[in-house]
């Protein structure tokens, strides 16, 4: 009789059980780590942030080459446990550095982290150490995954820097909308009174002189606006009469106008010429140059007289929330039957945004 014997193969030995259990535990370590995706979005949060923060020091660092100086007014700390926060675009606070003049030129918008909780900062600090400049990124640790964003200048819809040779019909600086000259022969309205730096101005003779842009949508400024422009009077109108220097339609009440109302530069919203309702500054002198603004955000309008504010304050009542819209023409230095302004206009803009004080102060002085 045969006998048949299997042979029985060894077992796994201790120590090849540990090996092949390490091996699993460093497999199953690399693989959680690999699909884990918090982690990885974060990583390359990290990395974007470390990206737009040495952007940055290699755009200060060529403006300092270009002009000598740096683009802030603020001393950048030399300690390197309490580097000076930057301001994000348009902020100006005595407890960060507004670096707004790199951009354009030097970077095409200035980055700040959606993590940071304060509207003021970007999320990025500065300090210098021997004559370097290193730019920190604050928020650049693991329980930061927020992105980073790009804040640009604000962008002209509608301008008139009044520097074309005057025509009946011409483009505005933007080269998107038609203006109609209207009483305004050539070549008398384009005179060399300007603003220093400028080329020529526009004159306004008070009586018929407007120049009119047919109606867009984008001019239907429902939440926010700004208007700029150089003002030269040489006379002022009384009582209800104001002298417009532009608003929007042709009759009263204006969807919005920003004027010359008893001799003080003024915000009208949804407003008859009047006294209510309005953000006005003080009164202004003749025969001399003035950098006026306007702003609205929504809820606040404030004047601006040479960069500085000068008057806000709150719209309630009738004219609270968004503005109405319709399909009335802009109209500039006055309109077809009133309101006539006497003198020389220059660099008239509208934007379709709250400007902030830095950026009119940036505009009066001709950095965009």
């Amino acid at each position: 009789m045969a006998v048949c014997y299997k042979k029985i193969q060894p077992g796994f030995t201790l120590i090849e059980l540990l090996l092949v259990i390490g091996i699993i535990g460093i497999l199953s370590s690399t693989v959680i780590t690999a699909i884990n995706p918090y982690d990885q979005l974060r990583k390359a949060f990290g990395q974007e942030r470390v990206h737009f923060a040495r952007q940055l020091e290699k755009s200060i660092v060529q403006y300092v080459i270009d002009y000598e100086e740096y683009p802030s007014d603020t001393v950048f700390s030399t300690n390197v446990a309490t580097p000076t926060p930057i301001c994000r675009l348009g902020e100006s606070d005595p407890t960060c550095a507004n670096i707004d003049l790199i951009v354009p030129e030097f970077m095409s918008c200035l980055p700040y982290d959606t993590v940071e909780t304060n509207p003021l900062l970007s999320g990025f600090s500065a300090y210098e150490r021997t004559g370097k400049l290193t730019i920190v990124a604050v928020h650049d640790n693991p329980s930061s995954p927020g992105e980073i964003e790009c804040s640009v200048p604000p962008e002209t819809f509608a301008g008139v820097n009044f520097t074309q040779p005057l025509a009946n019909t011409f483009y505005d600086a933007t080269n998107t909308y038609t203006i109609t000259a209207n009483n305004m022969v050539a070549p008398s309205g384009l005179t060399t009174n300007a603003p220093a730096g400028a080329a020529g101005s526009w004159l306004f003779d008070g009586v018929n002189d407007y120049l009119s842009i047919p109606h867009s949508s984008e001019f239907n400024l429902t939440t926010s606006l700004s208007i700029v422009a150089w003002v030269y009077p040489t006379s002022f109108t009384t009582a209800d009469v104001v002298n417009s220097i532009v608003r929007k339609g042709e009759a009263n009440p204006n969807t919005w106008q920003f004027a010359i109302e008893d001799s003080r530069p003024t915000l009208l919203l949804e407003q008859s010429d009047g006294f209510d309702g309005r953000a006005q500054g003080p009164i202004l002198a003749l025969n001399t140059w003035h950098h006026l603004a306007a702003t609205w955000d929504g809820t606040t309008a404030r004047v601006y007289v040479n960069g500085a504010e000068v008057d806000s304050g709150p719209y309630t009542g009738s004219v609270a929330g968004a503005l109405a819209t319709d399909t009335r023409p802009i109209y500039i230095g006055g309109r077809p039957t009133s309101d006539n302004f006497a003198g020389n206009l220059y660099d008239v803009r509208v934007f379709d945004t709250k400007l902030t004080t830095i950026q009119i102060q940036r505009i009066m002085n001709g950095e965009f």
